[in-house]
């Protein structure tokens, strides 16, 4: 986080030039300003203001709250723009942290001087209220806010604590519709709103149903605190005389199966311990299959899988189990103990599952390395089931299946075919350069080169275009890529009231340091628009507030990729920590943003649902590892939204990635995907440790890896010629495999 620069605030006097507000950042004095030189001067305060209020924007949007909090207390008490974003940064940070007290305390002063943030100084100051159960003020606030911008930012986040504050003011009726709107628009977070419904129910005396949604909660929310909270008002229900019905076998079905679709295999398992249901026997022992797979109990999944399988089982207790049974004596290679499950899923089942089944027992004959067998399943595939789906997918691997015998031409003929009957497939790229590989190896070398010339013809910067041009032996494109950099114009025409206000919020909240509010306001301000000058300059706006993701997508997806926005749709995001990083660990920067573009799109908190944090999408056990063999504060490994940490900790890793795997930027980043222990097995299988690098990555088993590294290697190649720097060179052969990381 920073300053904003000068871009930024002459986009601000743009955007005023559209009868719109300039942002307050303008005001805030900069190290040009001589007046700033004696500690004591009002300059030299407002600049020490400024950098706090930039700090503690930086500490919050990292997730450290408290830290945002300490860093903005001496702006407090310095009067100007650098105190009222400071109290706005405080106050979001406590709010938080659910301190709603404090909220309410640092906010209320500036009540009345906030200029173009006022309906966002309502909206926190609301939400404060509603926490401290001051709920008539809130309403009032939360409703002034969403009269700035009813169907904006505003509005949206103000109609879920204002429903909330309703329902703990006890108005039962406008609580209810509120909620029951917010419900089935499924805006907000449902178990917590359904949570407070029910309180409602119950304050309101309607305890039958207030009992049906606390249940309703307890069953389908299992994994989230509110199922605790409405087990326990169910309990004190229970100890007050309320008649509680006890929860019933689909009801805890219904439950075991959400704590398995959320990844909680352990605690389904324990939930299965206790479940008995008569006549429902063999639906439970599925379950607990499932279960024990997901809990990487595998041999003892399949161990109780037979009553499962047998013709006497009902019939969609059969078809699950025939697929679990087929993936997993897959797993310990078992292959034509699988396929007999799948060829019987396929007769049994018809439909989708029959497809799919008959498409999985193509690809394990494949995976096994039974080339003649997988190229005749698929194309009996193609034949049977390829006008309904992945027809393109059948095509490639009986091409591949054929190339793998070492049969080049007929190889090359049906890619060829493939490339001519799907050409919107995205196989279509991968279809043209391994012509060239196949006609190259059956001595037809301008065949291969002029295959070679159009895979780098199709997408210059792609993982193709770069190994064909290492097959012509050309260190340098032979094609220029067209990569333009965003054009910002001077000065934006005068936009809608509506548009211009949320741009001006948007100017104002991202100068205060506010990104994901700010950026909500930009995403309103420029839904449904096609002009050209007004994407670019809020793309330029999102970038240079240090909101690379919106910047990114908008470079990206509207403003032409390469042909119109490269430096945004490529960014250099994060520079400081990237580069000071990269240079600790004697990483390729280039490597390191396109890891982090893939990963996570340059979104500093965001999670998956693996439970990966951040800019380089690191798990915590990954992170507390390299704190240790970092000799960081274990503490850190739990900072993993600031982008000092994750990037630190995630270039640190790439590092040691490339010294296990000899340097070789595509092997670290499938390792970067799928682990070293995966990459290392690969290599050290008899069908794979010869083979070289292009033909490797095409074998990969993951289908995920696969993609992974053709798209990150692409956008390093990309990174390169966009920034400055040699395109990449690819080693042909797989080099020695070293010791090092296994985690």
């Amino acid at each position: 986080m920073h300053i904003p620069s000068a871009f930024t605030r002459s986009l601000c006097s743009a955007l005023a030039a559209g009868a719109l507000v300039a942002s307050p950042a303008r005001a805030i004095p900069t190290s040009e300003d001589n007046t700033a030189a004696a500690p004591n001067h009002p300059g030299a305060r407002y600049l020490a203001a400024a950098l706090a209020r930039s700090e503690a924007a930086a500490r919050l949007a990292a997730g450290d709250a408290a830290s945002a909090v300490a860093s903005c207390a001496p702006a407090l008490a310095v009067a100007g723009p650098a105190q009222h974003g400071c109290r706005l940064i405080t106050a979001a940070a406590h709010l938080e942290r659910h301190e709603w007290e404090e909220a309410a305390a640092v906010l209320a002063p500036a009540r009345g001087s906030l200029g173009a943030l006022e309906p966002w100084g309502a909206l926190f100051l609301g939400e404060a209220l509603a926490g401290t159960g001051a709920s008539d003020r809130a309403l009032a606030l939360l409703d002034e806010a969403a009269a700035a911008d009813p169907d904006g930012p505003l509005g949206r986040r103000a109609e879920v604590p204002a429903a909330l504050a309703l329902a703990h003011a006890g108005k039962l009726e406008p609580a209810r519709q509120r909620l029951e709107a917010l419900l089935a628009a499924r805006r907000g977070p449902t178990a917590e709103l359904r949570l407070a419904l029910a309180r409602a129910l119950e304050a309101a005396g309607e305890k039958a149903e207030a009992v049906a949604l606390f249940q309703r909660i307890w069953r389908e929310h299992p994994d989230l605190p509110e199922a605790t909270r409405a087990e326990e008002r169910l309990a004190a229900l229970r100890a007050g005389g309320t008649p509680i019905p006890t929860p019933s076998g689909d009801d805890r079905v219904v439950r075991i199966e959400r704590l398995l679709e959320r990844g909680h295999a352990t605690a389904a398992l324990a939930e299965l311990e206790a479940l008995r249901i008569e006549g429902r026997e063999l639906e439970l022992t599925l379950l607990r299959a499932k279960a024990l797979g997901a809990a990487d109990r595998k041999p003892e999944a399949e161990a109780i899988l037979g009553p499962c399988l047998a013709a006497t089982a009902p019939r969609q207790v059969r078809l699950e189990a025939l697929e679990l049974a087929a993936r997993l004596t897959m797993r310990r290679m078992a292959v034509d103990e699988s396929l007999g499950h799948l060829r019987r899923l396929e007769q049994e089942a018809g439909g989708a599952t029959a497809r799919s089944a008959a498409f999985l027992a193509a690809f394990f004959l494949y995976d096994a390395g039974r080339f003649a067998e997988a190229e005749a399943a698929f194309r009996a595939y193609g034949k049977k089931h390829g006008r309904q789906a992945r027809g393109d997918e059948a095509a490639w691997y009986t091409a591949w299946s054929l190339y793998k015998q070492g049969k080049n031409l007929a190889a090359a003929r049906e890619l060829a075919a493939l490339e001519r009957r799907w050409r919107r497939s995205s196989l279509v790229d991968q279809a043209i350069y391994w012509q060239g590989r196949a006609l190259e190896r059956a001595g037809r070398k301008a065949e291969a080169a002029a295959r070679y010339r159009a895979s780098i013809a199709r997408d210059p910067g792609g993982w193709y275009a770069l190994l064909a041009r290492e097959r012509l032996g050309e260190k340098a494109p032979p094609l220029a890529l067209e990569a333009r950099p965003l054009a910002v114009p001077a000065a934006l025409p005068k936009q809608p009231q509506e548009t211009g206000a949320r741009l001006d919020r948007a100017a104002a909240l991202y100068a205060a340091g506010l990104l994901d509010e700010g950026g909500a306001e930009l995403e309103a301000a420029i839904e449904g628009r096609r002009d050209a000058s007004l994407l670019a300059a809020a793309a330029q706006l999102a970038h240079e507030a240090g909101d690379h993701h919106r910047a990114f997508r908008l470079g990206l997806f509207r403003l032409g990729g390469l042909r119109g926005a490269a430096d945004i749709a490529f960014p250099e995001a994060f520079p400081a920590e990237v580069r000071s990083a990269a240079a600790r660990f004697e990483v390729d920067p280039h490597f390191v943003w396109s890891i982090m573009r893939q990963e996570s799109g340059f979104r500093p908190r965001v999670r998956s649902p693996a439970a990966a944090v951040g800019l380089m999408q690191l798990l915590p056990v990954t992170a507390e590892r390299i704190a240790g063999l970092l000799q960081r504060p274990a503490a850190e490994a739990k900072r993993l939204e600031d982008p000092a940490v994750n990037v630190t900790f995630g270039t640190w890793y790439l590092g040691a990635l490339l010294e296990r795997f000899g340097g070789s930027v595509a092997l670290a980043a499938a390792a970067y995907n799928a682990g070293p222990p995966a990459v290392a097995r690969w290599m050290a299988e008899p069908a794979r440790k010869d083979l070289p690098l292009d033909e490797f990555v095409e074998s990969i088993p993951y289908r995920e890896t696969r993609h992974y590294v053709k798209r990150v290697i692409g956008n390093m190649q990309i990174y390169r010629l966009v920034h400055g720097g040699d395109a990449v060179q690819l080693r042909a052969t797989l080099p020695p495999l070293q010791p090092g990381v296994d985690f």
